[in-house]
């Protein structure tokens, strides 16, 4: 087989990998909103007026707006409410181009000649508009991804606002105050139709993607997605930069669906109708931004009606003004009492089908513990030495590295090496500088002084996400998974990140490591939703899923009674034993220390006093006094 047909099959595995749950069941979980939307448009264009047709047809143009929205905010859990400002320039430039040269002339008489001249047809326009708005989107996201997510809601408010300005004050392109009309009718039903059946597709896509579930593992934890690789800055820019596109497309839909065009439409009043059709609907879920927006947009046309005055028998009810913005804040309010998290919530609506079918199918279920824990081997753990292995040319090297915050000395010049396929303990007492230091590997904190070294490459300055691209996964003391993503999708996000040539599919390999981890039980339940045991297993397992060479594990067995530590022990010894992970582990348990450890290190005050074996160290008179005597009189 030649190079390149490796490299091309190389690259198609890649590109399928980028689907994890695979293509087939993203197309599936589109199909049921997608028949809905057709059996509406169906029903509407054979049954019913031509009033029905136009708010049909808008409600398809306000279902694309809305998918755009999702495809940033219900993604990556960051607010903006400057995305209709997309719609507004996308509008406008449309109008530039497919506006009829006469039109253009008495309405924009001070336009270039070439631009005055012009006239394109509907998906020529298009095409240059979407990239154009995609571009700009580029440019201005750029510092927008990398901000802190209230800042970035702030920041997009003032967005939407600069952007309102501009196209009211660029009367020479836009007419400012007055409104453009005489816009080629390109959008009825069957049109928006498409684009919007279209657009779901994308944004089901999407979510189910490789890129999608990394960016809701930011949204669950920010902190927690770094740590398995996510670049969560790039991945937000590309939901930013996708959803523009989206809301370009919207905003050409809606131009030629109204036939004129105004800096006024686009501003705080649409947004916040867009805004509320994602909300209520489940902010979450592709599904719940079609039922949010079919419910919203049925109470914004009623509401309007009724606010402009209705005959009633010989009565005319009187004009009741700003009552569709009320109303739609009464709706919000009363659907967010009766369902917090929308509608639809976390699940799609195929995966509540599926979830209700293996309820009714009584597969089993993984044998439990009394405490609810997954039951593992009873045999006493057999610790296998490390040696003069093969992976002992590997490690993990801290070089003096120190940490100051202000005044506070943290670490001092604390040095160790973690080989491959060694698992090395790490105690102290509280405030000794444990968390610390798995902080400063790990590149959630800069070292003041000092090298940290890979298997011969310095990482010092690393950031998280290139950290753990490197192979080094870790934990938390307050366990971190994604609370309303399911424990497979957990796991998948992690091995999604990963670098491995495995010849396993993700999926294949995602459901190895629930089953490994004795979690399939709970494979399609929310992880927040988790006993104490089985969370933490989750995270384990979601921290091997990158194929890490070392695991900083910070207080695995914090809150466990003796047996389910005793099954966490077993656990790690089986993950050095089968995989040959290197393990940094810091716990207060003495006695599962002490048992499962090749070697310890003792650190007090930020510095290390003893390092050695754990018959050594609990011999180690610094020790006993710094430490283990503590905790003896604490009668720990």
């Amino acid at each position: 087989m030649s190079k390149g047909s490796v490299a091309g099959g190389s690259i198609f595995k890649k590109l399928l990998n980028e689907w994890p749950f695979g293509i087939r069941s993203s197309f599936k979980g589109a199909l049921l909103p997608a028949f809905g939307l057709l059996l509406i448009a169906l029903v509407v264009n054979f049954m019913l007026t031509d009033s029905a047709i136009s708010i049909t047809t808008q409600l398809f143009i306000n279902l694309v707006a809305v998918l755009g929205f999702y495809i940033f905010i219900g993604t990556s859990g960051v607010p903006s409410f400057g995305h209709v400002a997309f719609m507004g320039i996308a509008a406008h430039l449309q109008t530039l181009l497919t506006l009829e040269p006469t039109m253009k002339k008495m309405m924009l008489p001070n336009l270039p000649p070439w631009l005055g001249q012009m006239e394109m047809g509907f998906w020529p326009a298009m095409c240059i508009t979407v990239t154009v708005v995609m571009v700009f989107a580029l440019l201005t996201g750029i510092p927008f991804s990398r901000m802190g997510d209230a800042a970035t809601g702030i920041v997009t408010m003032c967005f939407l606002a600069v952007v309102h300005n501009i196209l009211m004050g660029w009367e020479t392109y836009t007419a400012g105050f007055k409104t453009l009309y005489g816009i080629p009718e390109y959008s009825d039903l069957w049109t928006a139709f498409g684009f919007a059946i279209v657009m779901l597709l994308l944004a089901r896509f999407f979510r189910d993607s490789a890129s999608g579930l990394a960016l809701r593992a930011s949204r669950e934890d920010k902190e927690a997605a770094q740590s398995i690789g996510v670049n969560v800055a790039n991945y937000r820019l590309l939901a930013w930069v996708f959803s523009a596109g989206v809301m370009g497309v919207a905003g050409v839909l809606l131009v030629h669906f109204l036939t004129i065009v105004s800096p006024a439409q686009f501003y705080l009043g649409l947004t916040f109708s867009l805004i509320a059709m994602l909300i209520v609907g489940g902010m979450s879920t592709v599904s719940g931004v079609v039922l949010g927006t079919l419910f919203m947009t049925v109470v914004i046309e009623v509401l309007g009606t009724l606010g402009e005055g209705i005959m009633i028998g010989s009565y005319q009810t009187p004009t009741f003004y700003g009552l569709t913005m009320m109303g739609t804040g009464v709706a919000i309010m009363v659907v967010m009492f009766w369902k917090p998290d929308g509608l639809i919530a976390f699940y799609e609506i195929d995966e509540r089908i599926n979830n209700w079918r293996q309820g009714r199918s009584g597969k089993k279920s993984v044998p439990l513990s009394t405490n609810g824990s997954p039951e593992l081997s009873r045999e006493k753990p057999t610790v296998r030495p490390v040696g003069n292995s093969e992976n002992s040319r590997f490690h993990l090297s801290i070089n003096n590295v120190s940490k100051n915050f202000g005044g506070l000395q943290a670490l001092d010049n604390v040095s160790l090496e973690l080989k491959r396929g060694e698992i090395l303990g790490l105690i102290g007492p509280n405030g000794s500088g444990k968390t610390t230091l798995i902080n400063t590997i790990s590149g959630v904190l800069p070292v003041s002084s000092g090298k940290i070294i890979k298997d011969d490459v310095e990482i010092t300055s690393w950031q998280a996400h290139q950290v753990a691209q490197s192979g080094i996964g870790r934990t938390f003391q307050s366990i971190q998974v994604f609370p309303t993503m399911t424990v497979l999708e957990n796991v998948m996000a992690g091995v999604s990140m990963g670098q491995s040539d495995d010849s396993m599919s993700p999926m294949e390999k995602a459901s190895s490591l629930v089953s490994e981890f004795g979690l399939e039980e709970y494979t399609t339940r929310l992880a927040g939703t988790l006993p104490y045991g089985p969370q933490r297993a989750l995270e384990i397992a979601r921290a091997v899923a990158i194929d890490p060479g070392y695991l900083l594990l910070d207080e695995p067995a914090a809150g466990m009674i003796r047996q389910e530590s005793d099954q966490l022990m077993e656990l790690l010894i089986k993950l050095r034993n089968d995989h040959s992970i290197g393990q940094l582990v810091v716990d207060h348990d003495l006695r599962m220390i002490m048992q499962l450890c090749d070697r310890v290190v003792v650190l007090n005050k930020g510095q290390v006093i003893a390092e050695g074996s754990p018959d050594q160290v609990q011999r180690n008179p610094k020790v006993i006094e710094a430490y283990i005597g503590r905790k003896r009189k604490a009668g720990k």
